[in-house]
């Protein structure tokens, strides 16, 4: 389960816990690969669920103004987590108090930001890192930009080591972009030196060698190209240490899960991953420069060293769930989203096609955009 649908899944359920009525729009691409995750969810009769197709194709217009209609509350709160709810906002212009959650730390994410912010009252970020960039984004916004913590649940830690045995895991697209080249050298070159490693891969294959898509099919390598959370969970309780050698992410919220589950994390030293909970040394590692001899040399220590390995697993639970502790974090986002002071929302000039108009039907627009699918 992504980053996004963590924190969203999270704040949701724990609002509905408190009573608080929550409605969840779940936007999908006609045609695209992405798995329906409504099930994800869990019962409640505070937390509704509504599923949102449409496509390319579509007049772009009749699109947002269909979505609108979802929001049916003129005053409840609005919290957008992509371009397409920003659109209708924007073009339907809906005044509704309204809350930005930056993802990632991504050029896309900021440049959302920036254009938004004539129109958007508050912006969250699930990193300080993050957060710090965004004010210097946009100045004239200090006091609406701030950080918030994922709401993270885990199974009870193991902190349990085997002899001559570790067990790693790696969760996330199958990518240069994730680093999987990387992991797979480094599993390559400690096969090479007799080390019993075992891999468990959550992920699907995205960008890939056939050398990698082989190594998928070893005997010491479980892969899975999709589980649920509450299955990753339990997988957790199985592992003692998670490779994230990505070369850029966010607050990444599978190391706060592993660490909460006593998995000790060693990642590429990005600013932005857990720069306040991962202490090289002391709750996880971070590799300079994906370097991996490094990574081979961290893992063959920890390998080693059960002691090392059962200290740091403790470290990383103590320090995760006192910084991510869902009491405190849904007091935080409670007191920031029940009052937003009045302003006047500035709404921008769409750029859409000349065929997203109002007044062209949708039929229409779809029939011409399919021909030109053919005809290109």
């Amino acid at each position: 389960m992504g980053g996004v649908l963590t924190v969203v899944k999270g704040y949701a359920e724990a609002l509905s816990q408190m009573e608080s009525r929550v409605s969840i729009v779940l936007t999908y691409l006609e045609n695209s690969n992405c798995t329906d995750v409504s099930d994800l969810f869990g019962k409640s009769p505070y937390l509704n669920i509504n599923v949102f197709r449409y496509s390319l194709l579509e007049n772009r217009v009749h699109v947002l103004d269909k979505l609108s209609k979802l929001v049916s509350n003129k005053s409840a709160v609005l919290v957008c987590n992509d371009y397409l709810e920003l659109d209708m906002i924007n073009a339907c212009k809906i005044l509704n108090p309204s809350v930005l959650i930056i993802h990632g730390d991504y050029d896309y994410y900021y440049n959302l930001a920036s254009s938004s912010s004539g129109f958007i009252d508050k912006c969250f970020s699930v990193s300080p890192v993050i957060t710090d960039k965004i004010k210097k984004l946009l100045p004239k916004h200090l006091k609406h930009v701030v950080s918030i913590r994922y709401i993270v649940n885990a199974e009870k830690p193991n902190f349990g080591t085997e002899v001559n045995r570790l067990n790693a895991i790696f969760i996330g697209r199958l990518s240069k972009a994730k680093g999987f080249d990387v992991l797979v050298q480094v599993a390559e070159k400690l096969s090479a030196e007799n080390l019993n490693i075992f891999w468990t891969v959550v992920g699907q294959p995205v960008d890939v060698s056939y050398k990698e898509r082989e190594w998928l099919k070893s005997s010491n390598v479980k892969h899975f190209n999709f589980l649920s959370n509450l299955d990753v969970l339990k997988i957790y309780k199985h592992q003692d240490v998670l490779l994230l050698p990505s070369l850029q992410e966010g607050y990444p919220v599978v190391v706060v899960e592993a660490m909460k589950s006593g998995v000790v994390p060693i990642v590429n030293n990005l600013e932005t991953i857990a720069p306040d909970i991962l202490i090289d040394g002391n709750t996880g590692f971070r590799i300079e420069n994906n370097k991996i001899d490094r990574y081979i040399d961290v893992l063959t220590l920890l390998y080693k060293d059960q002691l090392l390995l059962s200290t740091m697993k403790r470290n990383a639970v103590k320090v995760a769930n006192k910084t991510f502790n869902t009491a405190t974090s849904m007091s935080f986002f409670t007191g920031i989203t029940e009052h937003f002071e009045p302003r006047q929302k500035k709404f921008s000039k769409t750029n859409f096609s000349r065929l997203d108009r109002r007044y062209i039907p949708n039929f229409v627009v779809k029939n011409i955009r399919y021909l030109f699918k053919l005809i290109n």
